[in-house]
């Protein structure tokens, strides 16, 4: 009964944000990665884990004391980005903390980097000397096909997860260490897109220009 009164606190701030710290902390702290740097698979309560080893109640607990572990991983596994085994561990599916089945949430997270990926954007257009410029780089390629488009999403995917957890894990040693500096705080975004369209078809019968008939002209 006490380790079912554990994972059944009644929460009362709001999941999502709590949530999406979870993973954030399950990707960067020691504690909760393998060797290989993958996030382990966490018993739900301290009393299903072995001596020494992690939990996911702990690590909730470690995110805010205001949110029931028990809502959060509902919340994580609604979503697909944890998975509850057989044997009653939580695994870590997905890097990623995506709404699909509430509109309000995912309007929160697509309003937060669309203002900050303007934000960055106005900030580089500056042209005060002293403004410093924000990383804001894109990569493009055109003729591929569907398949090929797929394949590099594929690729892209695999390499956000990395890139991720290698920043999140240089932000958790940023923010231990900020706690004792001074002076005033400052908060960071860091993302990634990756759009893919099907180009538009050039006209076979196009009319040839003015100046192309006038070099065909020249050349016979």
């Amino acid at each position: 009964m006490r380790e079912a009164a554990a994972m059944a606190q009644i929460p009362t701030a709001p999941v999502m944000p709590v949530a999406a710290a979870v993973v954030a902390r399950w990707l960067s702290e020691a504690r909760y990665l393998n060797a290989d740097q993958t996030p382990r698979a966490l018993a739900r309560t301290v009393k299903r884990s072995n001596v020494g080893e992690p939990d996911f109640t702990t690590l909730v607990a470690e995110v805010s004391r205001d949110c029931g572990a028990r809502a959060v991983l509902d919340e994580l596994v609604r979503l697909g980005v944890v998975v509850v085994r057989e044997d009653g561990c939580a695994e870590l599916k997905s890097a990623s903390y995506v709404p699909q089945d509430g509109l309000s949430e995912s309007f929160h997270f697509l309003a937060d980097n669309i203002s900050d990926h303007l934000a960055c954007a106005v900030q580089n257009l500056s042209t005060a000397p002293q403004t410093p410029r924000l990383l804001e780089q894109s990569a493009f390629c055109h003729e591929l096909s569907a398949d090929q488009a797929a394949q590099l999403q594929a690729r892209a995917r695999q390499l956000w997860v990395t890139v991720l957890q290698q920043f999140l894990q240089t932000a958790t040693v940023a923010k231990q260490r900020g706690q004792a500096e001074p002076g005033p705080r400052h908060r960071v975004r860091f993302g990634v897109y990756f759009y893919d369209q099907a180009q538009a078809k050039p006209a076979r019968d196009a009319p040839i220009s003015e100046a192309k008939r006038r070099m065909k002209k020249a050349k016979t």
